[in-house]
């Protein structure tokens, strides 16, 4: 929880105004495949921005999702790769 938060603060102050950072409109949906696979027209959706987002619960291992996480907060944190993040 507090990485997030840290992440959100990271970016607001060198970057600031957030909310011009998301999306918004019919494209803004997130896909929630709720039965735990990737399926293709998911990723059709995403690629096309016909949604912003895709989640798929447990596609990826939750120990490994924080430590992944971890690192993109420190990377944003050292100013490698963490500006272009409205894609």
């Amino acid at each position: 929880k507090h990485a997030i938060q840290a992440l959100f603060q990271h970016l607001e102050s060198n970057y600031g105004n957030l909310p011009s950072l998301i999306d918004s409109g019919s494209a803004a949906e997130t896909i929630v495949s709720d039965d735990g696979i990737l399926h293709p027209d998911h990723l059709n959706r995403l690629f096309q921005h016909k949604a912003t987002a895709l989640h798929v619960p447990n596609f990826f291992h939750p120990e490994s999702a924080r430590r992944l996480g971890t690192e993109l907060i420190q990377e944003s944190s050292r100013g490698g790769g963490s500006d272009n993040w409205k894609v």
